[in-house]
């Protein structure tokens, strides 16, 4: 069953959160899995509990490093770290069922600035987690 799916990136700066979870919900959409962004809710209470729908899967995305070309210049590198928490796991010891990491990286900045790079570096990003992602459940 596809199960709905949260997608949360606490981060600091709002543009790359913002950024970051509707590409993934955009993408998981793309596969009929309905799918909610935590930015568009007030808490992460608020998110998890939908009407009428059960969230299952939780993906929490954070970049553990993002580098520039220069100082306010594009994103040459962001590096990702995911969880894929599973709200009905049993487990006592943890609910995270898989670990999903990885890098996006630019080979050239064209001179644009970091707020120019942000939708297409987040995009990439957030689309090779969900790629992992789709390999962890069946469609």
């Amino acid at each position: 069953m596809n199960w709905p799916v949260l997608v949360v990136c606490p981060m600091e700066n709002f543009m790359l959160q913002r950024a970051t979870e509707t590409a993934m919900v955009s993408k998981l959409e793309e596969y009929g899995i309905e799918a909610y962004a935590a930015s568009d809710y007030r808490t992460l209470d608020e998110a998890l509990s939908q009407e009428d729908t059960f969230i299952r899967y939780v993906l929490f995305m954070v970049y553990d490093d993002v580098y520039t070309y220069e100082v306010g210049g594009g994103i040459a590198n962001l590096y990702f770290d995911c969880t894929v928490d599973d709200r009905l796991s049993f487990d006592e010891d943890s609910t995270i069922t898989a670990r999903i990491n990885g890098i996006t990286s630019s080979s050239e900045n064209g001179y644009l600035s970091f707020g120019e790079t942000v939708e297409d570096a987040c995009r990439s990003a957030g689309e090779s987690v969900v790629y992992e992602y789709l390999s962890y459940v069946d469609l």
